[in-house]
């Protein structure tokens, strides 16, 4: 209980503190008085770290402003990095410029912590610091960090953010997010893409990306590159949806009738054939298949990829069922 746990705060051995402050993580409220004295300067580092733990497990507000102070610029690092990844279980918007200031630190563990706790953060100000910070990420050995932390917040809030840097004035961050959008199957990422494919074009990320948008897969051919060029002159054009009728030809999918405009199929009807496209079609057709799911239902998931297991991608289309089913 609470009153052991107190007696053992006091105890000489390091262990017997660390224990005790970790248990009074599930004593709520009544812990706090016990914890914030282990905030102060002259607190062994360990306890200190594991009392920010349990004081954002109990997330009373009165501890947020002790919290903060440990989060901000001017802390040892390892304790600042315990104190942001606190202020997460707070969910409070106002943590957010501390998340955003430690993501642009040069210390890589701060960054790491900055992503921990924006992806669990909760709203929009996470959203939009998402976008802020993405040119600190891309292009560095925490790329694949950040497009993880953020993928998993939506699909639809990936591409969002990735469409904003499209036309950046960084080459290197260009590139990177036309290959991240196209691997979200962000139709405005083909026009970039096939400008970057002749000084590239056997690049296995530009063609994997160009795949997943353009809704056809040329990988196999002697000449990707040269046939994704016919493909573009010829459908540079069309609405991006029509790609994916395209990309259909040929596949036993109803979706290929249904998708087109003037065939008379309900919302429900094409929800059903995109379902039925994203758990049985070809797995680089599913970030397509996703798309439209979250844009005719509006209900945005974290990305489903073509390594993702089939099982795994039933559990994550079951969200999408559900919708299907309440419109009957």
């Amino acid at each position: 209980g609470v009153e052991a746990a107190s007696a053992a705060l006091s105890d000489e051995r390091l262990p017997i503190q660390v224990a005790a402050a970790q248990a009074l993580a599930s004593a709520g409220g009544q812990a706090v008085p016990l914890l914030m004295p282990l905030l102060e300067e002259g607190v062994d580092p360990l306890i200190k770290r594991v009392a920010l733990q349990s004081l954002g497990r109990i997330a009373d507000p009165s501890a947020m402003p002790a919290v903060e102070n440990l989060a901000a610029p001017g802390q040892p690092n390892e304790i600042r990095k315990a104190a942001i990844v606190a202020l997460a279980g707070f969910g409070d918007r106002a943590s957010v410029d501390l998340f955003r200031t430690a993501a642009g630190d040069e210390d890589i563990g701060l960054r790491l912590a900055a992503l921990s706790a924006l992806r669990e953060f909760p709203g929009g100000a996470a959203d939009a610091a998402f976008g802020e910070i993405l040119p600190n990420f891309l292009g560095t050995t925490l790329e694949a960090s950040y497009t993880h932390a953020l993928e998993s917040r939506g699909a639809e809030l990936a591409r969002t953010v990735y469409r904003r840097y499209l036309s950046d004035g960084n080459p290197s961050i260009r590139r990177r997010v036309a290959v991240h959008a196209g691997m979200l199957a962000e139709p405005s990422a083909v026009p970039v893409l096939m400008r970057m494919l002749p000084q590239a074009p056997n690049d296995r990320d530009l063609l994997e990306a160009l795949a997943h948008s353009s809704c056809v897969d040329y990988r196999s051919m002697p000449d990707p590159a040269g046939v994704y060029e016919i493909w573009w002159r010829d459908h540079q054009r069309q609405d991006p949806s029509l790609w994916l009728v395209d990309g259909l030809e040929g596949r036993d999918f109803a979706l290929a009738q249904n998708f087109i405009e003037g065939s008379g199929a309900s919302k429900g009807q094409i929800v059903s054939d995109l379902l039925d496209l994203l758990e049985k079609g070809p797995t680089f057709l599913r970030p397509a298949a996703q798309l439209y799911l979250t844009r005719l239902t509006g209900i945005d998931r974290a990305t489903i990829s073509p390594g993702l297991p089939p099982a795994a991608v039933l559990e994550a289309a079951a969200v999408w069922r559900a919708w299907l089913n309440g419109q009957s």
